[in-house]
């Protein structure tokens, strides 16, 4: 029996991203190589994408060999549905993400030793706001909720896509930010098909951590966030607000969706 036989099954899923942390595991002594010859950006830059391409054109050959030709979907939605969408993103990273997260702070040695590492240059820019989101909407949405909600209900897709989501991300600190994240997409791809729409909502969540590392010296935006808000019921409010926003987002969409299937 081929390992991705009638693709794809959770347990291929799950084999689909170990390849890939494999992958990044054997290509890590790159990391060393790199910066004796180019700077900090341009290391991750290259590494990104050597770890990153070749891995989802295979993966992309093994979703068209099991899908009878058709390997991604793009259904037309309106300006106002993505808008929507993307709002909805920013009220799940203020309101559910940003304050959860703050119950499992990064430790100081980890925090700073990332931070030194960090850099806000063009590169920087072009991987975190269009090449990451691009490519790991392909992979995570495209490829494996895709083929996992040919096979299983929604509801199972979009869990495990999610922990497979998470696991893809080798960051148990992001892994509050990276779960919620992906559930919240998961439910926008699994109601349009369309991988421009969760992209674009990617590149505007990737946008305030590039915002941050941009004025990690000057202000820390989710430090400034809690700062002003934390001292008083105003932070929970916000917070209300913003899950609020947020449902009502979701209610949008699902009106939408509802829609779309009386047609």
């Amino acid at each position: 029996m081929k390992l991705f036989q009638n693709y794809l099954s959770i347990l291929q899923s799950f084999c689909m991203i170990g390849i890939y942390v494999l992958i990044i595991i054997a290509s890590s002594p790159l990391l060393l190589f790199l910066p004796k010859h180019v700077n900090m950006e341009t290391t991750q830059f290259i590494f990104y994408l050597m770890v990153t391409l070749p891995t989802l054109v295979v993966f992309l050959k093994i979703k068209k060999k099991n899908s009878n030709g058709n390997t991604l979907l793009y259904k037309k939605c309106s300006i106002l549905y993505i808008t929507i969408c993307i709002a909805g993103g920013y009220y799940l990273l203020f309101g559910i993400i940003f304050p959860l997260s703050d119950l499992f702070p990064v430790p100081e040695i980890i925090s700073r030793s990332s931070n030194q590492n960090l850099t806000s240059g063009f590169l920087s820019f072009l991987l975190m706001v269009v090449i990451a989101p691009i490519l790991e909407e392909i992979l995570y949405r495209g490829v494996i909720l895709d083929g996992l909600l040919e096979r299983y209900s929604h509801i199972t897709s979009i869990l495990i896509s999610c922990i497979i989501f998470v696991i893809g991300h080798l960051n148990p600190w992001q892994s509050v930010a990276a779960f919620f994240f992906g559930t919240y997409v998961g439910i926008i791809y699994y109601w349009t098909k369309n991988l421009v729409v969760t992209t674009l909502v990617h590149a505007c969540i990737n946008f305030v951590g590039y915002i941050q590392i941009v004025f990690q010296d000057k202000l820390s935006l989710y430090n400034h966030y809690k700062d002003v808000f934390k001292v008083s019921s105003l932070y929970i409010i916000v917070i209300l607000v913003c899950i609020s926003s947020l449902g009502l987002c979701i209610y949008y969409m699902m009106k939408q969706q509802n829609k779309k299937e009386m047609v």
